[in-house]
């Protein structure tokens, strides 16, 4: 039986950022990172995948969140920073001095993750695809619309609508948090 993005999405996500959590040392900032760019390659590969039976959609999540993680460990052990170079010198004395600032990002980050979880949880399937597609995985209408099979025009008109919706949503969050 086949299912749907959003079904897969919701059904497996939490299955495949637990893995990425423990494969990257508990770093959920990192996990939550390599889940969403797990689930952007199953959104675009989705016409591919999505006739193929749940189990080996699972699979394939989990294979395609091992290879993400073993390119980031393979990337960040290229990374290094030169304390020769006076801009990373004075980051680095920044960060020393102000550590603060650090955590200040990170519990706006958590925020940030939060209020778009509550936006998430008022729309429709549809536009919950419309939405992560615009702002999380920032496709172009282009992009979107070739993955959609519709024209541009439908994805701006599509937009222009859930922008209206998302207003009123975001003014009923803010307005209920103060």
């Amino acid at each position: 039986m086949e299912i749907s993005y959003t079904e897969a999405y919701q059904m497996y996500y939490d299955r495949i950022f637990k893995y990425c959590l423990t494969r990257l040392e508990n770093n959920i900032m990192y996990a939550e990172d390599i889940t969403s760019e797990v689930f952007l390659e199953l959104f675009l590969q989705w016409d591919n995948i999505k006739q193929r039976p749940r189990e080996a959609i699972l699979s394939w999540l989990y294979k395609t969140a091992f290879n993400m993680i073993s390119e980031f460990r393979r990337s960040k052990s290229r990374m290094f920073v030169s304390l020769d170079d006076e801009n990373n010198h004075e980051i680095l004395n920044s960060i020393l001095t102000n550590p603060i600032s650090t955590l200040d990002e990170s519990d706006e980050i958590y925020r940030y993750t939060q209020y778009i979880q509550l936006i998430r949880n008022q729309l429709t399937e549809t536009e919950i695809i419309l939405f992560d597609s615009i702002v999380i995985y920032r496709l172009s209408y282009t992009q979107l619309a070739q993955k959609l099979h519709v024209s541009e025009k439908a994805i701006s008109m599509r937009w222009y609508r859930l922008k209206k919706r998302l207003e009123i949503i975001i003014h009923s969050l803010i307005g209920s948090s103060l």
